[in-house]
């Protein structure tokens, strides 16, 4: 996907971006006259910066450097790294499963949904073909390690063609990522991901949406 970053990369460059992270956060050079970043380089120094700091902050907390370090592996060797990769990587919906919803109550939609680290929370949301909302909320994730969510249908939907399912995963960092399918059809519209910004808390808490 344009714009995004190859999860399995990550770790071959945390060590660089450990190196030079001093020089994004304190050293201020003077203006030589060159051309500022294009809007994309600059979009990259800035999730770069950002996994910084949030990496940092998770590791100065006890309950979540233990989170993180449950993560490790062989290229991931610490914690830190762990948390970083999670903030560089969006979520992915892979998939979206209606073929259990038939408009009745207690239906179930299924939702498959991955991350580099873990998927923290999928929220789902139920329009008619006219535009009208009919529900939202969360979906219950499986027993680990499955990647799939389930959402069951708490209202009835009498107008069932043309509906749409928006399913939105979220990591702890609070990337997002938002995809939708329309019942009864196969393909599924899968939309770029949404990162974190620099004026999060960078605390779980952050993506949590008002009932």
């Amino acid at each position: 996907m344009k714009g995004s970053i190859d999860s399995q990369q990550l770790p071959w460059i945390l060590n660089a971006l450990m190196r030079i992270s001093h020089l994004l956060s304190t050293n201020h050079p003077k203006s030589s006259g060159k051309k500022p970043f294009a809007a994309s380089q600059q979009a990259n120094r800035d999730r770069f910066t950002n996994a910084i700091r949030y990496a940092q902050m998770q590791i100065a907390k006890d309950d979540r450097r233990a989170l993180y370090e449950t993560g490790i592996t062989r290229k991931k060797t610490t914690a830190y790294k762990v948390a970083m990769c999670d903030a560089l990587t969006a979520p992915q919906v892979r998939g979206i499963d209606t073929r259990f919803y038939s408009g009745l109550i207690h239906d179930l939609i299924s939702i498959r949904a991955i991350d580099d680290f873990r998927v923290a929370r999928v929220v789902v949301s139920i329009t008619t073909g006219n535009g009208r909302e009919l529900e939202h909320g969360d979906a219950v994730k499986d027993n680990a390690p499955s990647q799939l969510w389930r959402y069951s249908v708490r209202k009835q939907n009498r107008s069932l063609p043309g509906t749409i399912i928006t399913v939105t995963a979220f990591d702890h960092p609070g990337n997002q990522q938002t995809a939708e399918k329309v019942v009864g059809q196969e393909e599924q519209t899968n939309y770029a991901p949404v990162y974190f910004s620099k004026s999060a808390r960078f605390s779980n808490k952050h993506y949590h949406q008002k009932r």
